[in-house]
């Protein structure tokens, strides 16, 4: 794996994990909407795809298929897996 995608995968991971959820620490601000689509935009979509289905234009390139995470609230009983991204981030 290489480093330019290690870190575009773990930025994904944080924006989905700071971005779209709550945070409860005072130390962390979430990104603006805005702020967090340019962020996705520029670090996440060339492999999930602009909106996020998994199908951005480097999918085809990599050893496993980008998942789907319009529909990861779906797949774990409805549900952001806010835990399970991190791990899956830290695999990377």
């Amino acid at each position: 794996m290489t480093d330019a995608y290690a870190n575009s995968k773990l930025a994904c991971g944080l924006l989905l994990v700071f971005g779209f959820t709550s945070c409860t620490s005072e130390k962390v601000l979430a990104p603006s909407p805005q702020e967090g689509r340019a962020i996705y935009l520029e670090a996440c979509a060339s492999c999930h795809g602009a909106d996020g289905k998994g199908d951005g234009p480097a999918a085809d390139t990599l050893k496993h298929r980008p998942p789907d995470l319009t529909r990861l609230a779906e797949r774990h009983a409805g549900e952001f897996p806010r835990q399970f991204v991190l791990d899956v981030v830290a695999e990377g």
